[in-house]
């Protein structure tokens, strides 16, 4: 599942009919009975669930000051896009909310419509890049590499990370290696792409990062002799779905595994797939620790991701990824469900946001 574009025209001052039945009530608090209304695209609920967990002091934050917008809403403290002053966007903990003062029509209140929930981490403000992570006793020595060529039988792209330093500690351990290449994927880069990709939004340290990594993925490609095992990590799959849409050529030489993946897993296959990529058949495909973000994103494409990742039968590795598929579907079958349900929920009309927040409540 990608995360919608927004769903409002950018130079408009209305909905069209068919975009407004898109949005739901945030919560029962927000229904028009105490100042503005405040609505919600509902197809944002695995992107905001990634983000905000409501068990959490800040998960509760960030539900507070969206139903804070009755009357907040666009005041001096958040931020106007300056080409539409109907557009604005709140930073609260680590969520920016994007969010648009509209009125359907001349009979209809003027409402709040939030038409996004992007990532806001904070991190070392580093650039993106192919640097190399050495273990130096408990944390990693890392350092820029000279160019797009890697020497390594491994590299890793990171999730999101509060520094490169971080990032290359992370990237030893998730390869299981003293030494590894590390395609750096900053914080900022992570918030452009989103957790969930919207391809409509404006992202030029993503682009720039994309094209770094499309290049290290090519020259790899043409001058190896040898496979190269990539670790894709957390938000790191938006950024390789990025690169690969500027590469025309082949990746036969490199093998794919993915480790806690957030956003649009299937597609990002399916690219590989089309680049014949191999991918590794001697332990998961895909694995999983625990982590919220990625067991929303697995939940919410289980099916598809499980017949996305099968191989067919009497091919190498068919015994294996079967078991490990089998695996997968039973460890989330619950947040499968839950999902199912809330989107139920949506279907039978005159639920609110919260409402299907509280579906999921307890499984992710």
């Amino acid at each position: 599942m990608s995360q919608p574009a927004s769903l409002v025209n950018k130079r408009s001052t209305v909905l069209t009919a068919n975009d407004a039945k898109k949005f739901v009530f945030f919560s029962g608090m927000t229904k028009g009975a105490s100042g503005r209304p405040i609505k919600i695209n509902a197809s944002l609920l695995p992107h905001f669930i990634s983000l905000v967990d409501p068990k959490t002091h800040d998960g509760q934050a960030v539900i507070h000051h969206i139903q804070g917008l009755r009357a907040t809403a666009g005041q001096a403290s958040s931020m106007q896009n300056i080409n539409n002053a109907f557009e604005h966007m709140d930073r609260v903990k680590n969520v920016q909310i994007c969010y648009k003062i509209l009125q359907l029509d001349t009979g209809s209140p003027v409402t709040v419509y939030i038409t996004d929930i992007r990532a806001a981490y904070v991190g070392d403000g580093k650039k993106a890049g192919l640097y190399n992570a050495t273990k130096s006793g408990s944390i990693a020595d890392v350092k820029e590499a000279k160019g797009p060529m890697i020497s390594s039988p491994k590299a890793v792209i990171n999730g999101v990370s509060p520094s490169f330093i971080r990032a290359g500690v992370n990237a030893l351990e998730v390869s299981a290696s003293s030494s590894v290449a590390l395609f750096y994927n900053p914080a900022h880069v992570v918030n452009e792409l989103g957790s969930w990709r919207n391809t409509a939004r404006q992202a030029t340290n993503a682009n720039s990062a994309a094209m770094a990594l499309a290049e290290v993925l090519m020259k790899n490609q043409k001058n190896r002799t040898s496979t190269l095992n990539w670790y894709i990590e957390g938000e790191g799959t938006n950024l390789l779905a990025k690169a690969l849409e500027k590469i025309s050529g082949e990746l036969t030489q490199q093998k794919f595994r993915f480790v806690n993946p957030t956003g649009d897993v299937v597609s990002t296959i399916k690219q590989l797939k089309q680049k014949k990529a191999q991918f590794v058949t001697e332990s998961d495909l895909i694995s999983y620790s625990g982590k919220r973000a990625s067991a929303v994103a697995i939940s919410s494409q289980l099916h598809r991701l499980a017949s996305s990742i099968a191989v067919e039968k009497g091919k190498h590795g068919f015994d294996q990824r079967e078991k490990n598929t089998k695996k997968m579907i039973a460890d989330h079958s619950r947040g499968g469900s839950a999902m199912a349900g809330a989107n139920n929920m949506l279907k039978a009309g005159q639920t609110t946001f919260v409402d299907m927040l509280k579906q999921v409540q307890g499984v992710f």
